[in-house]
């Protein structure tokens, strides 16, 4: 991605309570990291034992808010499924 002239960020960390639990949501939402090709916004998610740390830079509010939302909703996603399995 090119350089982005004063970006939007977001940061937050989400807590799962538990490390397994975090590694299958990290594994779900991973392959959409590697084949995205985002060209208004950047995302970054990282895990570290129970907590994942997302982290979006955006050229504008509304890729940020796209990015986001993307992002969180297959996170929330994969965290139902693994309460159901």
């Amino acid at each position: 991605m090119g350089k982005i002239s004063e970006p939007y960020t977001l940061e937050f960390r989400l807590f799962f309570g538990d490390e397994n639990t975090a590694k299958i949501v990290f594994a779900s939402v991973e392959p959409d990291l590697k084949s995205r090709h985002e060209t208004r916004s950047k995302t970054d998610i990282k895990l570290k034992k129970d907590m994942l740390s997302v982290n979006i830079v955006a050229k504008d509010p509304t890729a940020l808010r796209a990015s986001f939302n993307s992002y969180f909703k297959s996170i929330a996603l994969a965290k139902t499924l693994t309460e159901v399995i």
